[in-house]
């Protein structure tokens, strides 16, 4: 129970953890002079791709490393 405990926490943690560095790359871009539009939607649309990897789940066979 521990073991599927911690592996349906990761991607809660994996949210937590992209929303901080998305705001961290956003405010570097706008540092840069990229407009706000650029700024807000680059992190957004690199978050989205990188979480549609969660259908990779579906092709897993056990929960064991």
């Amino acid at each position: 129970m521990i073991k599927v405990g911690f592996v349906a926490s990761i991607p809660f943690a994996a949210a937590f953890f992209g929303g901080i560095v998305g705001g961290f790359i956003s405010d570097t871009l706008l540092k840069r002079g990229k407009s706000l539009a650029i700024a807000r939607k680059t992190p957004i649309i690199t978050g989205f791709l990188l979480s549609s990897t969660i259908v990779l789940a579906n092709y897993t066979q056990s929960t064991e490393p």
